[in-house]
């Protein structure tokens, strides 16, 4: 135990280390082959862009390859459910968002994984903002407008998503609840479907991330009027917080991060966290961010594990309200 011991305390003076010359002496018996990361979703999108930037820049700082894995389906359960039955020996990570930690508990009555006890939190990496957008020619310009509007209309506006259970889908449902306003919900198959349907008037709002929209307003074909984050998003400076605009607490975002199988010693993931976070303050992956709607996220792994616990029993009375459920 004693050796056990000051074997870690001298990884965790050197994971301290900024550079990656101190993690590499930390990291000489680890890893010892290639890092695989699982990304739940199919390639080009944001999950799959950000795991390529940071598993480049973990293995040049590490000394192994890291290869990045595409398994999409089932609202990532099936990628999930794969790394939880992985050896826990840090070489298989998941990149895992609020969808697959959060609110797949309550959408699913047989979830074949638990997000809490299967998995250990890697690092918290970045989250993706949802704004909110209306479609042109509706007649409000800002949130107080909108939430006015709805009420002079009870059930007659009606807002896209991705579908049933999603993030943008459950975030407009909080909406509803937080502000006593009735929509009805039109989920579509997947944002390449919704997004057309708002462009064309087909619906009238959605909460939606930046990259998935940029064109359209950049076009003027959708107003973007809110933004579902604590406050103002460097993404799109100057559009209102809707917790600021007249919403305090609410929040709509999905937040994107690493775990692990359980029981991955401890000393094996202080330097995968280094690691990571190296790369995440790497001018050159900040950068490549921000154009696929994604800010980069600065936070301790104990507080990312204890905001999935606290987010679990959340999502899950939403869904229950809502009498969701996929199976």
């Amino acid at each position: 135990m004693k050796r056990i011991s000051r074997r870690l305390a001298g990884v965790l003076a050197l994971a301290g280390l900024f550079g990656g010359t101190g993690l590499a002496a930390a990291a000489a018996a680890f890893p010892t082959q290639p890092i695989r990361i699982v990304v739940p979703y199919g390639t080009g999108g944001s999950p799959d862009v950000m795991a390529r930037m940071i598993g480049q820049q973990v293995s040049e700082q590490l000394g192994q390859p890291v290869v990045v894995e595409n398994r999409p389906g089932a609202n990532g359960i099936v990628a999930a459910q794969a790394v939880a039955r992985e050896k826990p020996d840090g070489h298989t990570l998941l990149v895992a968002d609020t969808g697959h930690l959060a609110i797949n508990p309550g959408l699913y009555r047989q979830l074949p994984y638990d997000p809490v006890a299967d998995f250990a939190r890697v690092k918290a990496v970045v989250i993706t903002p949802l704004f909110l957008l209306v479609r042109q020619d509706l007649p409000v310009a800002s949130l107080a407008e909108l939430i006015d509007y709805a009420k002079a209309n009870p059930g007659k506006l009606s807002y896209a998503s991705s579908g049933n259970g999603s993030p943008h889908h459950l975030g407009m449902e909080r909406l509803k609840a937080m502000t006593g306003i009735d929509m009805v919900h039109v989920p579509f198959k997947g944002v390449a479907e919704s997004v057309p349907s708002l462009v064309a008037g087909r619906t009238d709002l959605m909460l939606v991330s930046l990259s998935s929209v940029a064109p359209h307003i950049r076009a003027g074909t959708v107003r973007v009027i809110a933004v579902g984050t604590q406050r103002e998003s460097p993404l799109m400076p100057g559009v209102p917080a809707i917790s600021e605009a007249g919403v305090p607490g609410f929040e709509a975002y999905s937040r994107i991060g690493f775990v692990a199988p359980a029981q991955t010693p401890e000393d094996r993931m202080i330097i995968l966290e280094q690691a990571i976070a190296n790369a995440l303050a790497s001018p050159q992956v900040r950068e490549k961010l921000a154009p696929f709607g994604m800010e980069a996220l600065e936070m301790s792994r104990q507080a990312y594990g204890d905001q999935i616990k606290a987010e679990i029993p959340q999502y899950r009375e939403l869904t229950e309200a809502l009498k969701l459920k996929v199976d």
